[in-house]
């Protein structure tokens, strides 16, 4: 039988990702499964904001800032669904990364080095209307994925 031990979500603080959280919290819950949240800068929007600062500098406090904030968003999911009666996922099981560069590529190479059985993730990210035009990183990671890839709607629904 197939199990699901390693489910990857990736996240970019949208509502939809936040949404996605807490399908892959339930999910892994339910499962017994290790979590792996994901969020990837992507390296212009890191330059571009500290433009005077070296990228080695920034690297250690902005992206040390992110996981901070993906757990921080971890927990709150976490208290919303133990309040609706899904038991709280040890802390031991839910792990937080944060990568820079192009979300697509940072997402499947994580899939490939945690051997993800499952990346849970949202429909729409931030960038909505980029992704129509340029092709939505969800598609791209629906094409590429060597795992199942389930895709949760604005309004929480898997699709």
């Amino acid at each position: 039988m197939y199990r699901l031990s390693r489910l990857l979500v990736p996240v970019d603080f949208s509502e939809c990702s936040e949404k996605a959280l807490s399908v892959a919290m339930h999910l892994a819950s339910a499962l017994q499964a290790e979590l792996t949240m994901l969020f990837v800068a992507s390296e212009g929007a890191v330059t571009k904001s500290f433009e005077s600062v070296p990228i080695d500098e920034v690297g250690l406090t902005t992206l040390d800032g992110h996981e901070n904030d993906l757990r921080a968003l971890a927990s709150r999911v976490a208290d919303d669904l133990v309040a609706s009666g899904v038991e709280r996922l040890p802390d031991r099981w839910l792990h937080a990364r944060v990568e820079v560069g192009d979300p697509a590529d940072g997402i499947l190479a994580l899939v490939h080095e945690l051997e993800a059985d499952l990346v849970v993730m949202g429909t729409q990210g931030r960038n909505s209307l980029k992704d129509h035009l340029v092709g939505s990183c969800t598609e791209q990671i629906l094409r590429r994925a060597p795992c199942a890839v389930m895709a949760v709607k604005p309004d929480g629904r898997p699709s």
